[in-house]
């Protein structure tokens, strides 16, 4: 019988795939790669565009050199326009590309080009982009400018100056980084009974202009581009289901979710709106309590969700967060000397996103053993999310856990949220997961009368797979729940 599930953890993402990963690249490896015009052998692109390969203007030639796309003719003393190296980039029909940046080396003979330009067709190849360096640099392409690509662009790479008509300059490798998303031109809408334009995929825009429940509105969970819910209807995310949307949501009507449903925003820079009566609500049940003294460990899926109203009907004195930094043993009997570790967490008090809260259990309603149903409103947490790791000062006899938790309105993978680069170095590699499977007893070590036993904890960790608690109970899988800490 399990309790209480919930999570520990710095960064946390609620995308399926990585914001800012490489879209076009080229180790260029080849014996003669400057032969060719353009060059693309051996680069890697993504599914979603299509490009030229590495090619050069009419102002200079190809020269032999090895794994480098190689070229002389840089021997003008001014700019030169027809001499540089180029690389167009498109969209495929449906998607649109978010640039963040060129990485590129490059290798100039003692007689080469001694100047160097960046620029792109979005102005004619008038204005520079960056500081681009002859043995390559990165070349910072986040600009407004360089987001929401729809139709094919250009990159130039210039050079000028050489001494000699045989000086060269090559590109050794080159990479460029972004995202390729849909750009939702495609719309279908949902009128209570079924899709105007096919059911949804991820290039589409679905409006939800009537209930729509996941249980009985066959087939069931979907992908879209965006989503939007007019007012005064309902999309409902059952038990298992799940609705994933690439970009944004916006919110007239009622997003519900059941216990164990998913809502999944791919892109980090996805935004949710809520206009007018627009509201998002979260149904989260406990295993079964099988008595008072008993909790949970809960983390808010929502913006400015307080601890009072999430909560609910939790003795006002029963709901705590923890902090590190309070943590002091001088006596090694592992517990904090002061008892400050464990703050009291009041009911106005919004609950930080990432953040995690033990919450003992409500009075039974019928008696104990009871499910114990919690709801949480209002607007849902999105992007990235980053939550403070804190560790104690005691240098003898620290104890560095945090309590925090998954911030989102859908499960999140515990491998990529540990491995994330942001992470690692900060995060353990393991996260533990209370269980509550045996009552307090004296023998258990604490600083009061009846203690719980830290054996209650089953285990994750990245890489290797869960631990159960003890023996025939349940082993963690890596996914967390939705406001699970």
């Amino acid at each position: 019988m399990k309790k209480n599930y919930i999570l520990t953890s710095l960064i946390f993402l609620l995308v399926s795939s990585s914001f800012g990963q490489s879209i076009f690249e080229n180790a260029i490896t080849d014996p003669n790669p400057g032969a060719a015009d353009p060059y693309v052998a051996g680069q890697v692109i993504d599914p979603n565009i299509t490009v030229s390969g590495i090619g050069r203007g009419a102002g200079i030639l190809p020269s032999p050199g090895m794994d480098r796309y190689n070229a002389r003719g840089w021997n003008t003393a001014l700019f030169d326009n027809t001499a540089y190296f180029e690389f167009t980039v498109s969209a495929n029909a449906g998607y649109e590309i978010d640039f963040t940046s060129l990485i590129y080396t490059g290798q100039a003979s003692a007689t080469g080009p001694t100047n160097i330009l960046f620029r792109s067709s979005l102005d004619g190849y008038v204005a520079d982009i960056g500081a681009p360096l002859l043995n390559g640099t990165t070349i910072d392409l986040s600009a407004a400018g360089f987001q929401n690509i729809a139709t094919p662009i250009t990159f130039r790479i210039y050079a000028w100056g050489a001494s000699s008509a045989l000086g060269t300059y090559s590109i050794n490798d080159f990479t460029f980084n972004g995202t390729v998303v849909p750009n939702c031109t495609l719309t279908t809408t949902w009128d209570g009974f079924a899709w105007d334009n096919g059911f949804p995929d991820s290039t589409m825009a679905a409006i939800i202009d009537g209930d729509y429940l996941t249980a009985s509105s066959l087939p069931l969970s979907f992908e879209a581009c965006s989503l939007f819910v007019t007012a005064g209807n309902e999309l409902s995310i059952n038990d298992n289901d799940y609705v994933q949307i690439v970009n944004d949501i916006t919110i007239d009507g009622l997003i519900e979710i059941a216990s164990t449903g998913s809502l999944i925003q791919v892109n980090d820079a996805g935004t949710v709106t809520m206009n007018g009566a627009g509201t998002g609500r979260l149904f989260k049940s406990t295993t079964p309590i099988d008595a008072v003294y008993e909790y949970t460990y809960w983390s808010s899926p929502f913006a400015n969700e307080t601890v009072g109203v999430a909560l609910a009907g939790v003795p006002v004195n029963r709901v705590f967060r923890y902090d590190a930094a309070n943590y002091e043993d001088t006596d090694a009997d592992n517990f904090d000397d002061n008892s400050d570790d464990w703050i009291l967490a009041g009911q106005a008090e919004v609950m930080i996103p990432g953040k995690g809260y033990a919450a003992f259990a409500r009075p039974a309603t019928m008696g104990y053993p009871e499910t114990q149903q919690f709801i949480f409103t209002g607007e849902f947490n999105t992007g990235v999310i980053t939550t403070p790791v804190t560790v104690s000062p005691d240098i003898v006899n620290p104890q560095n856990w945090n309590l925090l938790g998954n911030p989102y309105p859908s499960a999140i993978n515990a491998d990529a949220f540990i491995n994330d680069p942001a992470n690692i170095g900060v995060l353990g590699g393991t996260i533990y997961l209370w269980t509550h499977i045996t009552p307090p007893e004296t023998f258990n070590p604490g600083p009061d009368v009846l203690n719980f036993s830290e054996d209650d904890y089953a285990s994750y960790t990245a890489g290797v797979g869960g631990v159960e608690a003890y023996p025939g109970e349940t082993v963690p899988t890596g996914i967390i729940a939705s406001g699970q800490g």
